[in-house]
């Protein structure tokens, strides 16, 4: 992984991050569970992006661990 792939994390980031709302947003209108969903999408894509960014920025570091 380069240097490159890791700038786009924050990218990465944002489409889990929207993607969980568009997702609570369809649950909520189609089961009528309003704000329920919603909140609850948005709080396991949040912590599932920050998930992600522990995990890419993790293995990148140990991937450069000899180079450093």
């Amino acid at each position: 992984m380069s240097l490159w792939e890791l700038s786009n994390l924050g990218i990465e980031f944002a489409f889990i991050f929207i993607g969980s709302v568009f997702l609570g947003n369809y649950l909520d209108e189609k089961f009528l569970l309003a704000p329920w969903a919603l909140l609850s999408c948005c709080a396991l894509g949040f912590a599932l992006a920050v998930y992600h960014i522990i995990h890419r920025s993790d293995e990148y570091q140990r991937k450069n661990k000899d180079k450093l």
